[in-house]
Order: C-alpha cells, then sequence, then structure tokens
C-alpha cells in the first residue's frame, strides 16, 4: 500500500531469536506507536498522539500483562493525566487540571477493588477532599472547605454501604452538625451550636 496510508514497521530480530518492531504512523492526524516484543512474547508499545490539540498516550505493557498508559492532554485547558495499571490488573490514575484553572486529583486503585481518589481544588474559595474507598467497599471521603467562611465537613461511609458525614463549621462562623445516615435509611443528625452562640 501508498507510504502515506500504511504505517511503516521495522522488525529486528532479539538476541533470544524474537522480533523487536518499531511501528509508526504518519505524523498528521495519526498516532505513532513503537511497538517491541517482550521476554514473554507480549508487545510493549509506546503510543504517542500528535500534540495537537490531541492527548499524548505512552502505553507500554506491564508484567502482569496488563498495559501501562501514561496519558497527557494538550497543555492548554486540558487535563494531564498519568494511567498505570496495578498488579492487580487494575489502572492507577494520577490526574491533574491546570494550575489556573480547576482541581487536581489524585486516583488510585486500592487493594479491594475500590478507587482511592485523593482530590483537591483550588487554595483560593474552592473546597479540598481527599476520598478514599474503605475495606467493606463504600467510599470515605474527607471534604474540607477553605479556611475562610466555609464549613469543614468529614464524609466516610458506614459499614452498610450508607454515608456517615461529620460536618463542622469554622469556630469563629456558627454551628457544628454531626450528619449520620440511619440503619433505616433516613439521616440522623446531630446539631450543636457554639457555646458562645
Amino acid at each position: 500500500m501508498r507510504d502515506e496510508l500504511r504505517p511503516s514497521c521495522v522488525y529486528r530480530m532479539r538476541d533470544d531469536l524474537r522480533p523487536t518492531c518499531f511501528y509508526p504512523l504518519r505524523d498528521d492526524l495519526r498516532p505513532s506507536s513503537e511497538c517491541r516484543m517482550r521476554d514473554d512474547l507480549r508487545p510493549t508499545c509506546v503510543y504517542r498522539m500528535r500534540d495537537v490539540p490531541r492527548p499524548n498516550c505512552a502505553y507500554q505493557m506491564r508484567d502482569d500483562l496488563g498495559p501501562s498508559c501514561v496519558h497527557r492532554m494538550h497543555g492548554d485547558l486540558r487535563p494531564s493525566c498519568v494511567h498505570r495499571m496495578r498488579d492487580d490488573l487494575r489502572p492507577i490514575c494520577v490526574y491533574r487540571m491546570r494550575d489556573d484553572l480547576g482541581p487536581s486529583c489524585v486516583y488510585q486503585m486500592r487493594d479491594d477493588l475500590g478507587p482511592s481518589c485523593v482530590y483537591r481544588m483550588r487554595g483560593d474559595l474552592r473546597p479540598s477532599c481527599v476520598y478514599q474507598m474503605r475495606d467493606d467497599l463504600g467510599p470515605s471521603c474527607v471534604y474540607r472547605m477553605r479556611g475562610d467562611l466555609r464549613p469543614s465537613c468529614v464524609y466516610r461511609m458506614r459499614d452498610d454501604f450508607r454515608p456517615s458525614c461529620v460536618h463542622r463549621m469554622r469556630d469563629d462562623l456558627g454551628p457544628s452538625c454531626v450528619h449520620r445516615m440511619r440503619g433505616d435509611l433516613r439521616p440522623g443528625c446531630v446539631h450543636r451550636m457554639r457555646e458562645d452562640l
């Protein structure tokens, strides 16, 4: 086939008589892939998209037959994500937005098949949330607002998959509320005012 419509592949034999393939595609609107055979007969591939405005992804096979992908979006107004496979075939993703336009999230899979996410918003007037999965497959979220004029909330899932939220206002601005879900799907809230209010 014509060169402008088909990828080109360069095969090289390894010392153990196994091929190594370098497989690039066209530069314009098509990905570029570098694929090599591993010792265990599985390929290791580095996959990158064009710079504009498409993601850049470095994709490699892990020892546990799961891919490891480093995925980065374009620099302007787009997120940057680092995605890697865990030993248990589940991904670990580190996701960060630009510094001037939003949240920064660190997302990782836990050993109990549930994701663990550390999510932080910008420092100015935005909340900071630490989100983690519990051993009982329910998420546990520690959510804290900024120190000025905003509440601080600690949110945790109960053993029966229901959330339990401890919500407290700042010391100088009002009430402190402890909010927990009841066993019958209805919330129970303990609301206490400050001693001086």
